[in-house]
C-alpha cells in the first residue's frame, strides 16, 4: 500500500535552462546529455524501482533528468491539477458574494469590496484581480474520481489571516460542511484543527505576505499532511493519522473544501487529484536526459524502472539512482 512521507527515496514509501551555451554531449542513439551544470540552478538524485516515487521536493519551473543507469525509466506525472476557485474573471465581480456562484456556498465577499456600515472597504487582492473576504465560512464540493479521493492526493489555497482571532485558512469538511480537519492562524501562529481538537504551532505567521497552505492526505489510511509556504520557505505543521479522514469516515462523494472565519482574505482554492494506476508516462531510454515544464515544485513528477532490453525488462525491481538539476524559481 502507498502511503506518505516527508522525503521519498528508496524503497517508496509515498508512490509517489537557462544559458543558451551549456555544453552538450551527443550519445551513441544520438540524444543529448548536459555535461555542465549551469548556473542558477539545484541537484537532486532520486532512488527508485518498480514503483513511482516522486522526485524530492524543490521550488522549481523546469527540471531535467538524467538516465545513465541501464534501464529504461517511466515519467509521469504526479497530479491532475485543477482550480476549485480562482476569483478574477467572470462570473464574479467586485464586491459580490460568491454565495451559489460557481458552485460556492457561504457568507464571502469578493475584493476589491464596496463601503458598509461596519468596516472600510478591502481593497486587497492575493493575486490577479479579486479575493474572497469571508464573513463566516465558505465551501465547494471538492474533486474526486466518481467518489474515491486516491492517496497522495491534495488541496490548496492562498491566504491572509488579517486579524489575531483564529481563522481557517484552509480545510476539509464533510457533507453538511462541518469542518473536519484544517489549517488555521491565532494570536500570528499556524496551528492544525482535527475533530474540533486544535494543535498550536510554533510557525510564526508573517502579516505582511500571502500564506499558500496546503493539505495533503491519504484516504485509505488516515494519513495527513499540512504545510505552510511564506518568504520562499516550505514548512511542514503536522503530520498523522487522522481517523476522520478515512475513506469508511468520510464521504468522498460529497466532501468539500473551503475556508472559515471573520476578517481573513483566501484565494486560488486548487485541488491535485493524485494520478490513477492507469496513468499516461514518457519513457526516458538510458544514456539520454530530458527536459520538463513545471508549475511550482519538482515533486510534479514521479519516476519508476521499466528495467533493460538485456533483462527482458524483468530487472525492473533492481533499484537505480537518477539525477538531474532543476531551474530554482
Amino acid at each position: 500500500m502507498n502511503t506518505l512521507r516527508e522525503k521519498d527515496g528508496y524503497p517508496p514509501i509515498y508512490p509517489t535552462v537557462q544559458d543558451s551555451e551549456v555544453p552538450i554531449l551527443a550519445t551513441n542513439q544520438g540524444r543529448l546529455m548536459v555535461s555542465q551544470k549551469p548556473a542558477g540552478h539545484g541537484i537532486f538524485g532520486v532512488m527508485c524501482a518498480d514503483s513511482y516515487v516522486k522526485l524530492p521536493y524543490f521550488k522549481s519551473d523546469q527540471v531535467r533528468i538524467s538516465n545513465t543507469s541501464g534501464k529504461e525509466i517511466a515519467l509521469a506525472k504526479t497530479w491532475n491539477p485543477s482550480i476549485l476557485g480562482s476569483f478574477d474573471a467572470d462570473p464574479y465581480a467586485d464586491g459580490q458574494t460568491i454565495d451559489g456562484v460557481n458552485g460556492w456556498e457561504g457568507n464571502g465577499v469578493t475584493t476589491p469590496d464596496s463601503n458598509d456600515e461596519t468596516r472600510t472597504p478591502i481593497m486587497e487582492i492575493l493575486q490577479g484581480r479579486r479575493s474572497v473576504y469571508i464573513n463566516d465560512k465558505i465551501t465547494k464540493q471538492g474533486e474526486s474520481y466518481n467518489g474515491v479521493v486516491p492517496d497522495g492526493t491534495k488541496v490548496s489555497s492562498l491566504f491572509r489571516p488579517r486579524l489575531a482571532s483564529k481563522l481557517t485558512g484552509l480545510g476539509l469538511y464533510d457533507g453538511s460542511k462541518n469542518l473536519v480537519v484544517g489549517i488555521y492562524t491565532k494570536d500570528g501562529f499556524l496551528g492544525t484543527t482535527e475533530g474540533g481538537v486544535d494543535t498550536d504551532s510554533a510557525i510564526k505567521v508573517d502579516p505582511n505576505s500571502a500564506v499558500r497552505l496546503e493539505i495533503v492526505f491519504a484516504p485509505s489510511i488516515g494519513f495527513i499532511k499540512y504545510y505552510a509556504f511564506q518568504n520562499e520557505v516550505r514548512y511542514l505543521i503536522k503530520e498523522g493519522v487522522v481517523d476522520t479522514i478515512k475513506a469508511e469516515n468520510l464521504a468522498y462523494n460529497s466532501y468539500r473544501v473551503g475556508a472559515e472565519g471573520e476578517g481573513a482574505l483566501v484565494d486560488e482554492f486548487r485541488m491535485y487529484l493524485f494520478n490513477p494506476a492507469d496513468r499516461d508516462f514518457e519513457v526516458l531510454p538510458t544514456s539520454s536526459s530530458t527536459v520538463f515544464s513545471l508549475s511550482l515544485s519538482t515533486d510534479e513528477l514521479m519516476v519508476k524502472s521499466l528495467g533493460s532490453i538485456a533483462g527482458e525488462y524483468k530487472d525492473n525491481t533492481d533499484p537505480i539512482y537518477l539525477t538531474g538539476f532543476y531551474e530554482e524559481s
